[in-house]
């Protein structure tokens, strides 16, 4: 057997689960039949963006708003409610759907977290931190549950319990899309693919985690004993240290089996899926995995715009498709590229048009939609928080995307209000800058800096026009921001799709700024990239896919964006 989604292969042989406010414990099932009766004809794994929707019992995953009031939940393999899911969890959902209005009637969701265990180290400066052996990544879409009400990784210390949920990358690292305190003591665990395993020491890895298996309770398992390429999920429900021995490996109390293919085409009747994560394995547009799941498109496969040639390692994705019996891949129906968000704003609001889907703070517009994740973690509370929450001089927090056409207003990917804070915060790309004064255009608003302002090492060196860049401060209107400190967003930063070049101006139009010197770049315009005369020009491809019209003696060119 397949498995589709590896949360519910187990699921009846653990009784610890995870609520919402941190502790674990049993919990009756309130939440709807017996959910191995009929599981409907799609299967989704997506993350949580909202609740309410069309009803109190609706929730909004991966963009599509389900109808929750007959749907039997299940988190951390133990029957749970409704109550216990998160915006930021990654769930799969097994219902009906009706794509072309966006909802659908789930029967059954399921919940388990990526990672439960402490904190082994914390890097502030680049958004990382270590969970049982295991790098996570923080990025402006993750949310954050912490005791003090806090959405950044400042919540958080060294041997902290946490629980996260996140899709893999292709290097294995964690994207994290929720990040939670739970209480001290909880049992520990960690999903992921064995490596390095080894009967006759009864060990094997999982990233740098080594886990000890002795007379360790193995579920599920065809057969046979662990072996390499293996998804399983390893727990300990030991106390204390008893977790780890002597040499620092996990020492486990229960290994399940989660099985080598993430997808089922017989059990429950489930015809179609739809999958989201990140490409871990590349070949082709035509051949690669998402989140370790085989994917193959055909001719017929519907890819948005350029998707096709966006596709990548390490590209966010939702795959939607049919599974093939014979080697359990899926079939792709279509591809379409899902925006990483690099633009934040955190501000009081200045206006909301609930016609539009818009709100306004310092001065920018942003436009929510049914891909937006909302979540409120002020005092307020609010657990189907939308647009219709939000007020005036709310303080709220939104990560963002540049629309299609590269102009306003932005795409928000998650918005979030939190307790009133005295600085702003503004995330984006500089359009211009004043070397001289130190003056940066972030989108339309002016960072200025001065003697008391705290810069970041080499930052007057690294910065230029489309640099990714990161100032908190005083705002003064809607214009200016009086910047108390200024660095480098350094995430995307080795990545040449992510970048200020592709996704505003992608036409070229704009491409030829450079370092407000090279004036060869001008040639005919570069509207489609590489059409130009490349004589001399040794690096210009490297560009923003537009400037490279006629290159004659340009060598810099990798330089404009």
């Amino acid at each position: 057997m397949k498995l589709l989604n590896y949360v519910l292969s187990w699921a009846a042989t653990l009784l610890v689960l995870t609520d919402g406010s941190g502790s674990r414990a049993q919990i009756p099932d309130e939440s709807g039949p017996d959910p191995t009766s009929d599981l409907g004809d799609k299967r989704l794994t997506g993350t949580v963006a909202g609740f309410g929707g069309v009803n109190a019992g609706s929730v909004n995953v991966g963009g599509t708003w389900f109808d929750t009031s007959g749907a039997a939940v299940w988190v951390d393999g133990a029957p749970g409610s409704r109550e216990q899911l998160q915006a930021g969890h990654v769930v799969t959902v097994d219902g009906r759907v009706d794509e072309t209005a966006g909802r659908g009637v789930a029967n059954r969701i399921a919940y388990e977290p990526r990672i439960v265990g402490p904190v082994g180290s914390i890097d502030v400066e680049n958004d990382r931190l270590t969970v049982l052996g295991q790098s996570i990544s923080i990025t402006p879409d993750t949310s954050f549950g912490s005791s003090d009400g806090r959405a950044d990784l400042s919540s958080f210390g060294v041997s902290d319990m946490i629980e996260i949920s996140g899709f893999v990358k292709s290097d294995g690292v964690i994207s994290a899309t929720r990040i939670q305190s739970i209480a001290s003591g909880s049992a520990i665990q960690v999903s992921g693919i064995v490596t390095g395993s080894d009967a006759m020491q009864s060990r094997f890895a999982i990233g740098t985690l080594i886990v000890g298996f002795h007379a360790t309770r193995l579920d599920g398992f065809p057969g046979r004993n662990i072996q390499d390429g293996d998804r399983v999920e390893v727990r300990c429900s030991l106390a204390g240290d008893a977790c780890f021995d002597e040499s620092g490996a996990m020492v486990a109390t229960s290994v399940a089996y989660e099985g080598v293919d993430a997808v089922d085409a017989g059990d429950g009747g489930v015809d179609d899926v739809e999958l989201e994560g990140f490409i871990t394995r590349f070949e082709s547009s035509a051949d690669f995995d998402i989140s370790n799941v085989p994917v193959r498109t055909t001719p017929d496969t519907v890819f948005d715009g350029d998707d096709e040639q966006r596709i990548r390692a390490d590209t966010r994705a939702t795959v939607k498709g049919a599974i093939e019996n014979e080697s359990g891949a899926v079939i792709a129906k279509s591809v379409d590229v899902q925006p990483i968000s690099r633009i934040e704003i955190e501000a009081p609001v200045d206006s909301i048009d609930l016609d539009s889907g818009t709100l306004t703070l310092l001065g920018l517009t942003v436009q929510a939609n049914d891909m937006t994740r909302f979540e409120d973690n002020s005092d307020a509370g609010v657990r189907q928080f939308s647009l219709d929450d939000i007020f005036p001089f709310d303080y709220i927090e939104v990560a963002a995307e540049l629309s299609p056409q590269g102009s306003a207003p932005l795409v928000a990917t998650s918005i979030g209000r939190v307790n009133r804070e005295i600085e702003v915060k503004l995330s984006g790309f500089v359009r211009d800058h004043n070397q001289w004064s130190s003056q940066y255009k972030v989108h339309e608003i002016w960072v200025l800096t001065s003697s008391h302002t705290n810069f970041e090492p080499d930052f007057r060196d690294r910065v230029g026009l489309g640099t990714l860049v990161e100032a908190r401060g005083w705002a003064i209107g809607d214009s200016y921001i009086i910047a108390s400190e200024i660095g480098i967003d350094s995430q995307f930063e080795d990545d040449p799709y992510y970048n200020y070049a592709s996704s505003e101006n992608d036409d070229g139009d704009e491409g030829d700024e450079g370092d407000e010197g090279d004036e060869g770049d001008e040639g005919d315009e570069g509207d489609e990239g590489d059409e130009g005369d490349d004589d001399g020009d040794e690096d210009g491809d490297e560009g923003d896919e537009g400037d490279e019209g006629d290159d004659d003696g340009d060598e810099d060119g990798d330089e404009d964006d």
